[in-house]
């Protein structure tokens, strides 16, 4: 399968989490992010059923340095591409979202 036609890669599963989110809570080596995020760009984006997208799973998780500076490109980009495609109310709805603490479990 050619990257970029990966399926599943953006689904949710009941707790709202996409498959970044999943990832990012098991410390993963950032080739793997890398890979997910060109299989679905748009997936860095998504918020699951507490509030925080895959960048706020990586932070919370104490993800890497490196996976913590490629989901925070990828978000940025595909922010700017929903802004550069008209979805004027997303960057406000963004930060208006709170920002999650870093709690260890």
């Amino acid at each position: 399968m050619a990257v970029g036609m990966a399926k599943g890669v953006s689904t949710q599963n009941r707790a709202g989490d996409c498959p970044a989110h999943f990832l990012v809570k098991r410390k993963p080596d950032i080739e793997i992010v890398d890979l997910l995020i060109k299989s679905a760009p748009s997936s860095v984006l998504l918020l699951n059923n507490e509030g925080l997208s895959p960048l706020d799973a990586a932070r919370k998780y104490q993800a890497s340095k490196e996976v913590l500076e490629l989901l925070e490109k990828a978000a940025e980009d595909w922010k700017k591409q929903a802004l550069d495609d008209g979805w004027s109310n997303f960057d406000s709805s963004i930060s208006s979202l709170p920002v999650p603490t870093q709690e260890t479990e």
